[in-house]
């Protein structure tokens, strides 16, 4: 079984599903009900005011390309299948106009078609071996990403900020949609408004979690149209979800190199 932490883009790896703990500094006075595993976002930020809002400021940054990475996958996904002909695959040329070169994904994305669609006995034994073990592989990753979707949705979303050492401040949104806010007594004036974005990009990167398995839900549904067989959208989610995970991990690329050459700059 593939290690989740290997599986899933940093988006996914941002929460996790965890028992609260009670804090003498930072209380709510909540029913037990609450008292169960909940979705925690757990943001740990320098002491320091400007580097900790440089911090939030390069998460948000993050959030946000993932995000508009998502929202540009379906026009990008449909793009794809107009290059390969916009129909089954066995009944166009493969020969592609140089004004329209596939890229690495999407190469990958038409050999794993074309298995699906003329069957492992029409091709290479060491290609029908490769498709079959990157099909499992990608179906292995895309369950776990809508477990991982599912456990959000279901539990109670804590976000927890942290300034140092100190726990600054707690939020739980219920299934409604209400917030429960509490602070650490000596709070310092500027990490409210820290806190606040924190859960605002808390609740984004939520929504991008569920957003990437619906975006990979409807795309396997676009690429379906590629094969022959009538379970087309089904046996194309795997894929589908290759060609999502590939955008949001393009975005983690981006990232670190931003980041690793604002470190060289400071």
């Amino acid at each position: 079984m593939i290690a989740e932490a290997e599986s899933l883009p940093q988006v996914f790896d941002l929460w996790e599903i965890a028992q609260p703990t009670a804090d003498g500094d930072v209380s709510f006075g909540m029913p037990g009900s609450y008292q169960a595993e909940v979705a925690l976002w757990e943001l740990d930020l320098p002491a320091d005011p400007e580097s900790a809002a440089s911090e939030l400021q390069r998460r948000g940054d993050f959030i946000q390309a993932s995000l508009d990475a998502l929202n540009d996958a379906p026009g990008e996904i449909e793009g794809f299948v107009k290059k390969a002909g916009g129909g089954p695959l066995s009944d166009v040329s493969f020969d592609v106009s140089p004004a329209q070169p596939f890229n690495d994904a999407e190469q990958d994305a038409l050999r794993l078609l074309t298995y699906l669609d003329v069957g492992p006995d029409e091709v290479s034994f060491a290609v029908a071996e490769q498709s079959k073990s990157e099909l499992e592989q990608a179906s292995q990753q895309f369950q776990t990403a809508f477990d991982r979707m599912l456990r959000l949705v279901s539990h109670f979303a804590w976000v927890e900020t942290w300034v140092g050492d100190s726990l600054s401040g707690r939020t739980v949104v219920g299934w409604s949609g209400n917030m429960h806010n509490a602070w650490a007594g000596q709070i310092e004036a500027g990490s409210y408004g820290l806190h606040q974005k924190a859960v605002s990009q808390a609740l984004d990167s939520r929504n991008i979690v569920v957003h990437a398995c619906v975006v990979t839900i409807q795309s396997a549904a676009k690429l379906a149209v590629l094969l022959t067989n009538p379970a087309g959208a089904v046996l194309a989610l795997p894929i589908a979800w290759k060609l999502v995970n590939q955008i949001l991990k393009d975005v983690e690329k981006y990232r670190e190199i931003t980041n690793q050459e604002m470190n060289n700059a400071e």
